[in-house]
């Protein structure tokens, strides 16, 4: 018995294109150059500001809301002091402590009823997140209708 030859296989691989590598290639490069030199300007940012920390931008974004919950908490704590302070004054006094402080008598009036409204109250640690403009908004609302809200 005769015995038939095997086909050779025919070839499945896809023929080399050069140019679309060498397209590749230079695309890769821009990126990375792109990559490169934010990196390098997030950098010399970072060192204008002496900033320290990681420039990722998960970590920034993260650190800036820490910040943002900061500023609320901060707003109750100056009202607080602002209240304490008016007490604490003599007659006429309070006023050249605000100017000293570079704080307008609106703006404390601000504060210290924002304070005076919220910072006991249990939405106040919701509320601290919103802002300052927000929570003046909110000061006409008696407390159920701030619950509602929260």
């Amino acid at each position: 018995m005769a015995r038939n030859t095997t086909p050779v296989p025919v070839s499945k691989e896809a023929p080399f294109n050069e140019e679309a590598a060498q397209q590749d290639f230079a695309a890769a490069n821009t990126l990375a150059l792109a990559t490169l030199e934010q990196n390098e300007r997030v950098t010399a940012l970072a060192k204008q500001l002496n900033y320290q920390g990681s420039t990722d931008p998960a970590v920034l974004e993260n650190s800036a809301h820490d910040a943002i919950r900061r500023i609320g908490m901060a707003i109750f704590e100056l009202g607080g002091y602002l209240l304490m302070l008016k007490e604490a004054c003599g007659h006429g006094k309070f006023l050249p402590a605000l100017e000293r402080l570079g704080i307008g008598p609106d703006s404390a009036q601000r504060y210290m009823a924002v304070s005076r409204r919220f910072a006991n109250t249990a939405s106040g640690r919701y509320l601290e997140a919103a802002g300052i403009k927000k929570m003046v908004e909110l000061l006409p609302l008696d407390n159920e209708q701030l619950e509602d809200l929260t």
